[in-house]
């Protein structure tokens, strides 16, 4: 980059050898310098002070600062100041004008400026191409391509055809040290990216300096601290050196950062030295410190503190762009851009919705460190804080009001969809067939209380129809849990009503299992009692009573059960022997005398094969004797459990009884059941495809009866 020092000294005119002479000012006011100036003998004394618009911008044109107190030394004649101002600041010129009681006449002490036209431009970038050896001297000797550079360089810089004279110098100073070719433009990112390529260049490439390489974190440190808040691109905050020795993290470095501060200043003229003077004075105003035009002011004391600013107004745009672009390669650079950002935004608007938004909050206050924060960002985090606490407050008060709102509406809503459900299966229930009362008393317990609202009319309901007798009964069924009240009368309806609710019924009362079970002995065992009452004891008992007390089942009692369960109605047999399954143990040698006994009713011995057929159908040894002793109706009935898993125990047994001969005492009655048994072995084998076992059957000479009984069977 190129610099421009406006320096702490004040410049006379040549002298006659044409050697430029210096006059550094004593220690003493800037007013008082002039003065001395004015009232002294020799040659006339011309102040040039650039940049004016800084001191414009940093300072209030009063009558009593410093500064305009010195330019009323000037007389124009041994002291005379030009001083040179952006027009856009005219009207802060106009008002120092005024403060210093000197009208503004153009053509006497006012001329405007205007910048260069893109021609003059390009005839200057030539000279300067010339100056550094890059064009040759003569520029009708310039390439094609070097003169389609110096085109394009001039074009670019130019905004509405009109190039400011210092970019256009900078831009010459940044690229003396390359071709000046078209692809040295495009290599560089034509003339808006040369700043940032420079700086790139400079401090990361792996061509870079080693020493700048070394300091370029701190670097950006010292740059990212003279930068001027966003929104602005004047050239921004002067620093003192302590200050930026800290922005650089060299507190205990000071020889490396005085080795910065040499590549900065010296080599690259990035930064350059100011003169504090005006600093407290501008702090007491509330405006930023004083920048690098009072130039006129005397060399600051060994012992005063140094100060420093950008060197030129067109660094910033580069410098941003340069630093935030490496800002943006980490979170913590991300969250820093976020703050500058919002703190410049909303301290120019004072508007929240320029303030950071929760979740930018949150990362700032995370990835940053708030002591290095400037006053700026610090007021705009803390009105942040204030008003995202307050909008979390709202928002939380709003939330608990809409969640405690949703869970009064759900639970409304769920109440009356429970209240529906209970209906609903309340009007299952009375309607519902006796096996399936169990399952929906099930779900009404899940609510027994909304239940018990649509129950307890049915409950003390006076039942005069079958229909109203029905729904009295199953609402009993689905109170009796919570109303004890209720199990006598559904302890007799177990012992009277329908086969079909003994199950049921049982299932209900089982909680007061313990309270029944003496009542149901009793009744089991009373002789004098009705036999249908006595058995549906015996039924329930089959249910309440544990393996632990099975004992307490005399043979009466289980002889007594058997009995009742051959001669009920066939219908109801399968649900009967369901319900006494778990004494089924117990029952088997009852029902085995009936399933043999000749003086039993077909019917009597058939329900004794359909027992054997629920109880031991796993028993195959049991179930291949039984076939031996079975009537075809009860052959029927087993020998597909036998046919299903054939076992070679099962049919060595077989063949055990089909090849025994009965004993020789036996008289010829005594021969029927014995050659039956021979016969149905032998069937058995002969279906089982054991024909080879079964030839001893018909032998003649040894039991006759046996083969009579077996062609009988074997055509059936």
């Amino acid at each position: 980059f190129g610099r421009n020092n406006p320096g702490s000294r004040i410049r006379e005119n040549s002298d006659p050898s044409g050697q430029d002479r210096s006059l550094t000012t004593p220690a003493t006011g800037l007013a008082d310098t002039l003065a001395a100036l004015r009232r002294g003998q020799g040659k006339k004394v011309v102040i040039i002070i650039d940049q004016f618009e800084q001191w414009l911008h940093s300072h209030r044109a009063e009558p009593d600062a410093e500064l305009v107190k010195a330019l009323r030394q000037c007389d124009g004649g041994r002291l005379q100041a030009i001083v040179m101002v952006r027009d856009d600041f005219s009207v802060a010129a106009a008002r120092l004008m005024r403060v210093l009681d000197i009208p503004i006449v153009e053509g006497h002490n006012f001329a405007l400026v205007d910048l260069f036209d893109v021609d003059h431009a390009a005839t200057v970038l030539t000279k300067f191409g010339q100056a550094f050896g890059k064009l040759p001297a003569n520029a009708g000797n310039m390439s094609a391509d070097e003169q389609q550079f110096v085109s394009d360089v001039s074009s670019g810089l130019a905004h509405e055809d009109k190039v400011v004279s210092v970019r256009l110098s900078l831009y010459a100073e940044m690229i003396k040290g390359k071709p000046w070719t078209p692809a040295t433009l495009e290599r560089v990112g034509g003339t808006q990216g040369i700043g940032i390529n420079f700086l790139e260049e400079t401090f990361s490439s792996p061509q870079a300096n080693p020493r700048h390489r070394l300091h370029a974190v701190a670097a950006r440190g010292v740059l990212r601290a003279l930068l001027p808040e966003l929104g602005t691109d004047i050239k921004g905050h002067m620093r003192s050196h302590a200050a930026l020795q800290e922005a650089a993290g060299y507190q205990d470095r000071p020889s490396d950062f005085t080795d910065l501060l040499r590549i900065l200043d010296g080599e690259l003229r990035l930064i350059t030295p100011t003169d504090p003077e005006g600093h407290q004075e501008g702090e007491r105003q509330g405006v930023s410190p004083p920048s690098s035009l009072s130039v006129c002011a005397p060399g600051p004391s060994p012992l005063a503190p140094r100060y420093y600013q950008l060197t030129h107004d067109y660094l910033v745009p580069s410098l941003r762009e340069w630093l935030t672009r490496k800002q943006r390669e980490t979170r913590k650079g991300r969250a820093e851009l976020k703050l500058s950002e919002r703190a410049s935004a909303w301290n120019s608007l004072r508007e929240n919705k320029q303030l950071p938004t929760l979740w930018e909050w949150l990362n700032i206050r995370m990835l940053t460190v708030a002591n290095q924060w400037t006053a700026a960002q610090q007021a705009a985090m803390s009105r942040a804080a204030r008003a995202h606490g307050l909008r979390s407050t709202i928002a939380l008060a709003g939330l608990i009001t809409f969640v405690v709102v949703g869970i009064v509406i759900r639970n409304q809503v769920n109440e009356q969809q429970e209240s529906t459900r209970i209906r609903g299966l309340v009007n299952q229930l009375v309607s519902a067939e006796p096996a399936q009362v169990p399952e929906i008393v099930k779900e009404l317990e899940v609510n027994q209380e909304v239940a018990t609202e649509y129950l307890s009319p049915l409950v003390s309901a006076d039942a005069k129809t079958l229909d109203e007798k029905r729904s009295k009964l199953h609402a009993r069924l689905a109170t009796v849990a919570s109303d004890k009240s209720l199990v006598e009368p559904l302890l007799e309806e177990l012992l009277t009503n329908k086969v079909a609710y003994i199950g049921p019924i049982r299932e209900q009362l089982r909680p007061y299992a313990a309270e029944l079970t003496e009542k149901l002995w009793a009744i089991l065992r009373d002789d004098k009692a009705e036999a249908k009452r006595r058995f549906r004891a015996a039924v329930a008992l089959a249910d309440y009573i544990s393996e632990s007390e099975a004992t307490s089942w005399t043979d009466q009692d289980l002889q007594f059960v058997v009995g009742q369960l051959v001669v009920e109605n066939a219908e109801f047999q399968p649900l009967l022997r369901e319900n006494l399954r778990p004494i089924s143990g117990r029952l088997l040698p009852d029902l085995e005398k009936i399933f043999g006994d000749a003086t039993s009713t077909d019917a009597q011995r058939l329900s004794a094969a359909n027992a054997f057929f629920d109880y031991a159908a796993s028993d195959l040894s049991k179930l291949s004797q039984l076939l031996t002793v079975a009537t075809p109706e009860q052959y029927a009935v087993l020998y597909p459990l036998v046919a299903a898993t054939p076992t070679p125990s099962t049919v060595e047994d077989l063949g055990k009884i089909a090849a025994t001969l009965p004993p020789a005492e036996l008289g010829s009655v005594e021969r029927v059941p014995y050659g039956q048994r021979r016969a149905n072995a032998a069937v058995t084998m002969l279906r089982l495809g054991e024909r080879e076992k079964v030839l001893p059957v018909f032998d003649m000479t040894d039991d006759p009866e046996a083969m009579t009984q077996f062609i009988f069977r074997c055509r059936d």
